[in-house]
């Protein structure tokens, strides 16, 4: 099995995802509790979502892919 390696910007990303739990989180809430900004959110968002750990829903919130390897 292939180890996958995130960037940090995408683990900081991801931890505040999964402190979230079920629930979705709004793009805007990412970047306060992270305090990065705008383009380093995108790009954690968008590595998260190529590699499958993170779904996009409608109005920019995210939630976690339950089945995703951690």
């Amino acid at each position: 099995m292939e180890t996958i390696e995130l960037t940090k910007t995408a683990k900081r990303v991801l931890t505040v995802i999964d402190e979230t739990g079920p629930e979705s989180v709004n793009w805007n809430t990412i970047r306060e509790i992270t305090e990065m900004d705008h383009m380093s959110v995108v790009s954690g968002c968008l590595e998260l979502e190529l590699l499958g750990f993170i779904r996009q829903l409608p109005g920019k919130h995210f939630v976690r892919i339950p089945e995703a390897v951690k």
